[in-house]
């Protein structure tokens, strides 16, 4: 009796502490998403290049941002010249993408703060280039893992579009091809960036 006396009065003084629940994210949800287009010059395998992509993302509350975005080198990177054919060129070719998640500060200011993260994966393909300009690819690549992490200052241009510029740093792990390492590809890189949607 005295048991089932000192478990009633804990699950009486155990209601309170439901009504007190504190979330992330509470109150009336308000939702906007958005996708866009990127550019990205990064320092890869010690050369600056250029990388192309997309993004886009639903927006809760004007604050957090729960997406997707996806690049691809526009330049071809160079590996160690001359390193398994003396006579041949060797370039590669690089992608990755992933899920993308921000938290922006202040959205309604005409420039305000993004913060974010890109977590997923990529891959490499290697090319032969002759000299007659054609390049033979060599269908063997490799995969590895990828989080990113960046800045960007955002500039509301209208209502339905933004501008952002910013920086990002590349983490990889898994890069063992021909002579690149994880060191060659995880870098900084410059992000310019324009975005359409309901913010």
């Amino acid at each position: 009796m005295k048991s089932l006396m000192i478990a009633t009065i804990i699950l009486i003084l155990s209601f309170p502490a439901y009504g007190q629940e504190e979330t992330l994210i509470s109150g009336r949800i308000e939702s906007g998403g958005y996708g866009g287009v990127e550019v990205k010059f990064g320092n890869i395998n010690g050369e600056w290049e250029v990388l192309v992509g997309g993004r886009g993302g639903w927006i809760i509350n004007h604050e957090f941002v729960l997406g997707g975005a996806g690049y691809g080198l526009a330049t071809r990177g160079e590996t160690n010249p001359g390193s398994i054919i003396p006579y041949l060129n060797e370039q590669f070719e690089m992608g990755y993408g992933g899920v993308l998640l921000a938290y922006i500060i202040n959205s309604h200011k005409l420039i305000h703060l993004n913060i974010e993260t890109l977590i997923g994966g990529g891959g490499i393909s290697h090319y032969y280039g002759r000299d007659d300009g054609i390049f033979d690819t060599d269908f063997d690549d490799d995969a590895f893992f990828i989080i990113e992490p960046g800045v960007n200052f955002e500039l509301n241009i209208t209502k339905r579009l933004r501008f952002a510029t910013g920086a990002s740093y590349r983490i990889t792990s898994g890069v063992e091809y021909l002579d690149l390492e994880d060191s060659d590809i995880t870098g900084p890189a410059i992000n310019l960036m324009l975005k359409f949607g309901k913010f």
